[in-house]
């Protein structure tokens, strides 16, 4: 089923609409919780929260490319339930390690709508902007949360030069938001 059917069975209120969602959509969105997570019990009820989320956002959301849009509810629900994990148990894994190496670049939440706008758009503009390989790596790290040994596996590389293409696009970045007045 197309992206287009499933979204207007969302539109008239559908119940099938979640279980197409499911059918052409649960397996990555799973793979994208766990990946995250790492944990299947969890990764199961982020996905499904995803699902509820969905229905509940759709209307009046009419998402440009449904599989990004339903990826970044599962991503979102995920870090959140994390978060809440990591301040219950004091661990943090990958996702801690991560966002805190972020920490001083980019606000976690801002009330500021043009501001977040802005941000979101420069940061969006930066990824493009980054050579392939750099681009891959940030991605691999900041969305994907995946550790350092898996990307140096991932792509050839050794770990410190892993390390040392997040330090300079970290920097990179960093020097972006000061010229646009964003940090």
């Amino acid at each position: 089923m197309r992206d287009e059917e499933i979204i207007k069975l969302y539109f008239d209120r559908d119940g099938d609409a979640v279980a197409r969602t499911q059918e052409k959509y649960g397996a990555y969105l799973y793979t994208v919780s766990y990946d995250l997570i790492r944990n299947e019990q969890d990764a199961e009820e982020c996905v499904n929260d995803a699902y509820s989320a969905a229905w509940n956002s759709m209307p009046p959301n009419r998402p440009a490319v449904l599989r990004t849009y339903l990826c970044k509810l599962v991503r979102n629900i995920t870090l959140k339930r994390i978060r809440e994990q990591s301040a219950q148990k004091r661990g943090g894994g990958q996702v801690m390690l991560a966002l805190d190496e972020l920490e001083g670049l980019v606000p976690g939440q801002t009330e500021d709508r043009e501001y977040a706008e802005a941000l979101s758009r420069s940061v969006r503009d930066f990824v493009k902007g980054l050579e392939p390989d750099a681009r891959r790596v940030f991605l691999q790290r900041y969305y994907y949360f995946t550790d350092i040994r898996t990307i140096a596996e991932k792509n050839g590389f050794t770990k410190s030069k892993v390390k040392m293409m997040l330090k300079r696009s970290r920097d990179a970045l960093r020097e972006k938001l000061e010229s646009e007045d964003l940090m």
